[in-house]
């Protein structure tokens, strides 16, 4: 049986908190010297979700964080807690289409661009990145979802192409975790097959 929550992120009335988000929100909001309702309009948002975004009431969803990103904002701060000083937008629109194409929904794209920040700039190690990638398959009742396939297919590729275009590179990913989800191996070949052709 699935857990449902409202957009306030309550469950049977119950009031839940989405993550560590709101206080980073806030602190780089108050260093940026914006209220609320200046700083919803930079985001494009309203002042309301602004308000529930620093309670951690809402999670920030990709496009709150783009729009926060395309206005230099750290984002990799809000989602770390680690100065990032830069932030791959492209990263960010590439890994929500993968997501959009693996069926996952934002809340579990969030928490993995989280993950993925937090383990690059040494907030987490990589046993707690996978613990924390798959809690977040879990909860989104992704079990079938083969986190350690998917990441090995990353890690293939990025190792292979770091400089393609992160949509193609989402792309190329897709593509390859739909190849092997039926054996769970990464095929080296196949990998560098799918990037030249990604290129």
């Amino acid at each position: 049986m699935r857990t449902m929550r409202n957009k306030r992120g309550f469950v049977k009335g119950i009031s839940v908190k989405m993550g560590p988000y709101g206080a980073r929100i806030r602190l780089i909001r108050e260093k940026l010297g914006k209220t609320q309702a200046e700083f919803a309009e930079i985001a494009d948002v309203t002042a309301r979700a602004q308000r529930n975004y620093e309670s951690d009431l809402r999670i920030p969803n990709l496009s709150y964080l783009a729009s926060l990103a395309l206005a230099d904002v750290d984002v990799g701060f809000i989602l770390s807690g680690f100065e990032t000083r830069h932030f791959d937008l492209g990263e960010i629109e590439a890994f929500k289409w993968l997501a959009d194409n693996l069926g996952l929904d934002f809340v579990f794209q969030v928490n993995v661009t989280t993950a993925i920040t937090s383990f690059r700039h040494g907030a987490i190690d990589e046993a707690e990145m996978n613990r924390t990638l798959n809690e977040a398959l879990e909860r989104c009742r992704v079990g079938v979802l083969d986190s350690v396939l998917l990441a090995g297919i990353v890690e293939a590729v990025e190792s292979l192409a770091p400089s393609l275009d992160p949509h193609k590179k989402a792309g190329a990913v897709a593509l390859l975790y739909r190849a092997f989800r039926a054996s769970g191996r990464v095929d080296m070949r196949a990998v560098r097959d799918a990037v030249d052709l990604a290129k």
